[in-house]
């Protein structure tokens, strides 16, 4: 009798140990998932970031080209107004 005691003191204590390896792996498991639904966000998020920072640069460089055509109509004018003054006052020395 001691010895079928012995051996089933054995078997619960390997169960218990078998339930301990089971509880333990199932919380790596969900640490494992819940790591991996926070690195899927990060990713979606720089990937989100990324396209948004190319359409910033996108945008800049045509506000830059914008700016350009800008400076050169203004430079055209100021040279216009500087010959219609120079017309004005030749037309006042007649």
């Amino acid at each position: 009798m001691t010895v079928l005691t012995d051996r089933m003191t054995s078997l619960e204590v390997g169960l218990d140990d078998l339930q301990s390896g089971i509880e333990a792996g199932s919380r790596a498991a969900t640490s494992l998932r819940d790591t991996a639904v926070t690195l899927d966000h990060m990713v979606s998020a720089q990937l989100k970031a990324a396209d948004l920072a190319g359409s910033l640069v996108h945008r800049a460089e045509n506000l830059r080209a914008c700016l350009k055509d800008q400076r050169a109509a203004l430079r055209e004018m100021r040279h216009n107004l500087a010959l219609l003054r120079v017309e004005m006052q030749a037309l006042r020395q007649r």
